[in-house]
């Protein structure tokens, strides 16, 4: 009797043990918890929220299918529009449009396939400007360079140059902080290449080069991208 108990109170554990596991499982591959606080109000309910919330949820499937040695992009939606096939085979493009350095630290942990990565190219930091989240900005371009694996060699763009208008919270001011920032860290770092961007995209006196960039002042035309492709393409090769 005694002996028949134990045998109970075993398959009982190991019931809701398992139960435990396939919950947890379940919560981590789908976007429950998500879903959750956007209804508690602890998450931000907006259709931008919701877009980037459904690209990490894809990301994070894709994740696992990553083959060893690819070169994974990272960053905003000059990132997400970049067609990495024609900088360099074996390309994964993680970029998000709207992707602050925020949400790029929460996202960095999910992307097991960075640790078996031959390259990561990464372009961040303008979405906070222009949300008007500079404050902060440089540590948390520290943390992302002490997160992102160090055996791994990055090529890290700085923050391109944007047609400022008027009431715009960005300026020229707070991108070349950002960038001074960006080069030394990158610099420090060691098995980083920097891409000035401005040097592309800009003239001398860093403003746009208008056939480089769409109506908004701020995304990539083709040429653009091109201009983008190229000097990609020469870090990338630099950094094997």
């Amino acid at each position: 009797m005694a002996l028949d108990r134990a045998i109970l109170r075993w398959v009982i554990s190991a019931y809701v043990v398992s139960l435990h596991v396939v919950v947890a499982v379940l919560l981590y591959k789908t976007d429950f918890i998500t879903k959750a606080e956007r209804k508690l109000g602890l998450r931000e309910s907006t259709p931008w929220q919701a877009h980037y919330d459904t690209m990490m949820n894809y990301h994070k499937w894709m994740d696992e299918n990553v083959p060893d040695n690819s070169i994974i992009f990272i960053g905003g939606s000059i990132t997400q529009g970049l067609a990495v096939a024609a900088v360099a085979p074996y390309s994964v493009n993680y970029g998000i449009g709207g992707e602050t350095t925020s949400q790029l630290l929460d996202a960095i942990p999910h992307y097991k396939s960075l640790l078996r990565a031959k390259q990561v190219v990464l372009a961040i930091g303008h979405n906070d400007l222009a949300l008007g989240k500079k404050k902060g900005l440089n540590e948390r371009l520290k943390k992302i360079s002490e997160t992102l694996p160090l055996e791994v060699p990055l090529i890290w763009c700085s923050v391109m140059p944007v047609k400022i208008t008027f009431g715009q919270r960005i300026t020229q001011s707070d991108i070349a902080e950002a960038n001074c920032t960006i080069r030394s860290l990158c610099q420090k770092r060691g098995n980083c290449i920097f891409v000035e961007t401005h040097a592309l995209l800009a003239d001398s006196q860093h403003q746009i080069i208008p056939q480089y960039f769409q109506d908004d002042g701020v995304h990539l035309s083709p040429h653009g991208y091109r201009q983008w492709i190229t000097a990609l393409r020469q870090a990338i090769k630099t950094g094997y």
